[in-house]
């Protein structure tokens, strides 16, 4: 496979821009410094400044210039060259080169390479480059990509945070239906894979488990109140959700990747997008929702408080390689999502189930008894 950063055709090009644009531009200006010099003769003589002098800089002059292009681009193109075979280990490119948008959106050093959140998702979901291993994206959460000469960085432009604000800002805005409600719409008829778009329930009963991940951070109060007011006596139920780690500040750019995955998708067709989650991760903690438990203490108990965030990055991985592994499955999510939905729902699964490996994100279960 070709990683070549310059090829023939680009070496020719340069070599015709230099031939018919650079080197016509360097004889004028020759001709007009020499011009100035016999116009500006008497201020010279009485300068002292030597006339062969200033012609012989003047002729130097060009040759620097037409020696740059030869001298920069080899010294710059190797590590290019060596990065991106090493960046080969992670990403595969579509053709037998990489994509000039990625190129062109990426900053390719010796020792590392930054890629812009926005182009590296959008290349992905329209089949430009795709993962070798989507669980390798842990690897770059954590900044331990086992490269053999350079590092991985994603790093979010103003217009990622302009969209992260934006949808926040939606989200405190706009109440949607309950959690309940919305697994129930996944049982139509018409919707054959929705439920992929759900996170993965570790309880068999939906009317059980509620999953605050759907429900807006200001109305966490009254939808668990109400959760618990459904149960009927006794009855043992869940509570899951997903929070983020207490060293992921706002507005960062570990704060940008972790947001992502919850942002509406942008590849989905419409009748999907309604299956979309609310920013309360980014916000809920553990001590506010045991908080509003104990207050309830009448009603419910708690029996107890499980981590799985790895078990939880696991289902996501094993949803990942379903949707592209069950031939059934894939051609009624491609159908009904178009190609690149399915690529951007894959790669959203992978990019939730990295965060939760990597530590950026924590998922909790709470289990409750009805008093």
């Amino acid at each position: 496979m070709s990683v070549d950063f310059l090829s023939q055709e680009h070496l020719i090009a340069i070599q015709r821009l230099r031939a018919e644009i650079l080197e016509p531009c360097l004889d004028s200006l020759s001709s007009h410094v020499h011009t100035f010099v016999q116009w500006n003769k008497p201020v010279l003589d009485a300068s002292g400044f030597p006339e062969e002098s200033l012609l012989l800089v003047t002729g130097l002059l060009p040759l620097l210039l037409l020696l740059l292009p030869l001298l920069y681009f080899p010294r710059r193109t190797r590590p290019h060259i060596a990065t991106l075979q090493s960046l080969s280990t992670f990403l595969i490119p579509a053709g037998a080169r990489w994509p000039v948008s990625f190129i062109f959106s990426s900053t390719i050093r010796e020792d590392k390479v930054i890629l812009g959140l926005n182009s590296f998702v959008k290349d992905i979901c329209t089949g430009q480059i795709e993962l070798r291993k989507p669980e390798q994206l842990r690897s770059i959460f954590g900044r331990s990509l086992g490269m053999t000469s350079c590092s991985v960085i994603i790093r979010a432009g103003y217009s990622s945070r302009v969209s992260v604000l934006q949808w926040i800002a939606s989200t405190f805005l706009n109440v949607p239906c309950s959690t309940a409600e919305i697994y129930a719409t996944a049982n139509r008829p018409n919707i054959q894979v929705s439920t992929a778009l759900l996170p993965p329930l570790l309880s068999k009963d939906v009317n059980a488990t509620l999953c605050l991940d759907f429900v807006p951070y200001s109305q966490i109060d009254i939808f668990v109140r109400k959760f618990i007011r459904s149960l009927p006596a006794r009855k043992t139920a869940s509570i899951e959700f997903t929070t983020i780690a207490p060293h992921v500040h706002f507005l960062r750019n570990t704060f940008i990747l972790t947001a992502f995955p919850f942002l509406p998708r942008q590849y989905l067709n419409i009748d999907a997008r309604p299956f979309q989650r609310a920013s309360t991760p980014l916000f809920v903690s553990l001590a506010r929702v045991t908080e509003l438990l104990s207050s309830m203490s009448l009603q419910v108990s708690v029996k107890s408080i499980e981590q799985l965030s790895n078990e939880y990055a696991q289902t996501l991985l094993a949803r990942e390689k379903n949707m592209l592994d069950n031939v059934p499955l894939r051609d009624a999510a491609i159908r009904e999502w178009s190609l690149s939905g399915w690529r951007e729902h894959r790669l959203m699964l992978a990019w939730e189930a990295a965060l939760c490996s990597s530590g950026l994100l924590v998922r909790w279960k709470i289990v409750v008894q009805r008093r």
